[in-house]
């Protein structure tokens, strides 16, 4: 019993740090955006929608994106995830795990936020439906009140990370 009350004591404190940014991150990201995208499938067009959901435990997101024919992919290509960014009170880690339309879940841990509060960058730690020791790391970079980068890379195993998708998002 004496242990447990000196955790309940302590546990806010070990936990500021991280919450703080998460409700940063939260509260700027809020609401809709739509960006053009570079990938490896080509140029397209994407919306997404985050918004708080389940009594403000789970910050979601909502993503679609189009990609154009090109002479590489001449059909085209059309993406669509949907993520939960939670709050890990006993690892005191901002979480993502992404959900995506090609049938991989990426479970990301929040790896770092720059000095100056800017650049967000998460670190894949599994990938269901791909080998063990793929990697993937989503940085976050905002750019202005109303305005974001975003660099989606992936690592093979042993592998250097290279860029998968590069988006420039702007709020609607």
């Amino acid at each position: 019993m004496r242990k447990l009350a000196i955790i309940i004591t302590l546990f806010p404190i070990t936990t500021f740090g991280q919450e703080t940014t998460f409700s940063t991150f939260t509260s700027y990201f809020n609401g809709n955006w739509s960006s053009v995208q570079e990938a490896c499938v080509g140029i397209g067009q994407a919306d997404r929608n985050y918004q708080m959901v389940v009594d403000s435990n789970y910050f979601h997101i909502t993503n679609t994106a189009y990609f154009q024919p090109d002479s590489t992919h001449k059909t085209g290509s059309d993406h669509h995830d949907w993520g939960l960014f939670s709050y890990d009170n006993i690892r005191d880690k901002m979480m993502l795990r992404e959900f995506n339309s090609e049938g991989f879940v990426i479970q990301y841990a929040f790896a770092a936020v720059s000095v100056d509060g800017k650049t967000y960058t998460f670190l894949s730690e599994s990938i269901e439906n791909l080998p063990e020791g793929w990697q993937a790391r989503t940085t976050i970079t905002i750019t202005g009140d109303n305005g974001f980068d975003e660099l989606f890379e992936v690592a093979k195993p042993g592998g250097e990370f290279k860029t998968y998708v590069k988006s420039s998002w702007v709020r609607r």
